[in-house]
């Protein structure tokens, strides 16, 4: 099941989709949606690569280098800035990114595996820990 953004219904609520994931990623709103970013020029540069291609599979070394930052001062920024440790504030922004998909009407399977899951009970415990429903509950809502 996967909304046409040709039906009005559907295009209204892909913008609904749209408009709470970008406040939710701005920190504006208070909710499983949010997704706080860190202040650290370094960290943000980070969470920036990340949001902009959140099934990237590099690790946080990688990342760290890639970025001219330690390993260690980049989970610190982002316990301390975030409220959250790097692979939790990770998780987090894949499992954002992993509406768009659904709502693009990606099967729950291919979105689970291209989310980085091993598998797709994994992913729907995890999406149903960050939103409060599953993967397959997200458009009964409408």
């Amino acid at each position: 099941m996967g909304l046409d953004s040709r039906v009005a219904h559907d295009a209204r609520l892909i913008g609904l989709l749209e408009d709470e994931v970008n406040l939710a990623v701005a920190g504006a709103v208070d909710s499983p949606l949010a997704l706080p970013l860190p202040r650290d020029e370094r960290a943000l540069a980070v969470a920036h690569s990340l949001l902009g291609h959140p099934l990237n599979t590099e690790s946080i070394d990688e990342l760290a280098k890639r970025h001219c930052v330690a390993r260690r001062t980049l989970e610190r920024r982002y316990r301390e800035q975030t409220g959250m440790s790097f692979g939790v504030w990770r998780q987090k922004a894949r499992l954002l990114d992993s509406i768009r998909l659904l709502a693009e009407g990606m099967p729950v399977t291919d979105t689970a595996l291209d989310c980085g899951y091993g598998s797709v009970s994994a992913f729907i415990a995890a999406f149903k820990r960050t939103f409060g429903y599953t993967p397959g509950q997200l458009f009964t809502f409408a």
